[in-house]
């Protein structure tokens, strides 16, 4: 898929949480496979990752510069908006914040996937602190740049 082209319906990726995981040696990464490699390696065995990383920090343009370089264009990135724009306040009060996190990774170009909300768990804000009209500008602002938000919702005590 090349930069510019629209995505099928019904196209899967397939991926895992992480890309650096050092206990996937031997088995996803050749055995001996440096850490700087892990991304480039893990990108061409599958075809698309959580960007975990980025709840806790947003990433230096020159990072981004080089995940666009280890990466193929078919590949795609999910990323984790910010706990800064999730968990910090009303979601309304963070859309500039969410403009300047996806401006740092549109350099990604075709590899930007869907955006991932980790909304704050219900037990701690309740339902009613996700504002749907949030929500609706920040998926409409994504599509402007073909871009998708994903979300979850994790409840205070998962039942497996």
């Amino acid at each position: 898929m090349s930069a510019g082209t629209p995505r099928r319906a019904g196209q899967f990726f397939l991926g895992l949480a992480v890309w650096a995981y050092k206990g996937w040696l031997g088995d996803l990464f050749p055995p001996g496979t440096p850490a700087r490699d892990f991304l480039r390696v893990y990108s061409r065995k599958l075809t698309t990752v959580e960007g975990n990383t980025t709840f806790y920090a947003t990433p230096g343009a020159e990072t981004v510069r080089r995940w666009a370089e280890e990466t193929p264009e078919t590949f795609q990135f999910c990323f984790k908006l910010p706990r800064e724009i999730s968990h910090e306040g009303p979601l309304a009060a963070r859309i500039d914040a969410t403009r300047a996190f996806v401006a740092r990774l549109m350099p990604l170009g075709p590899r930007l996937g869907p955006f991932f909300l980790l909304a704050a768990l219900a037990a701690a804000v309740g339902l009613a602190a996700i504002d749907p009209g949030y929500l609706w500008l920040v998926a409409a602002q994504l599509a402007f740049y073909g871009l998708a938000l994903a979300s979850a919702w994790v409840p205070a005590r998962p039942r497996f």
